[in-house]
């Protein structure tokens, strides 16, 4: 993928375990951000009681302030 790519991922993440994650990210060619939440699985995005706190809040922040070129 061409596209710029912030990318989040949880360390404890069964669907995309931490291992796989590492190596895609030097396959990613144009990856801005990447970010591992320590403790999170694949369930928590979606169902964690502090998604919007913890991470939805940086995710918004991060797209507002960033500048795609």
């Amino acid at each position: 993928m061409k596209v710029p790519v912030a990318l989040y991922y949880g360390e404890n993440d069964w669907l995309a375990d931490p291992k796989d994650v590492e190596n895609l990210i030097p396959k990613l060619q144009n990856l801005i951000h990447s970010v591992e939440i320590p403790k999170w699985n694949h369930l928590d995005f979606i169902w964690g009681m502090d998604a919007a706190t913890l991470v939805y809040k940086e995710i918004i922040g991060y797209i507002k302030n960033k500048t795609f070129n």
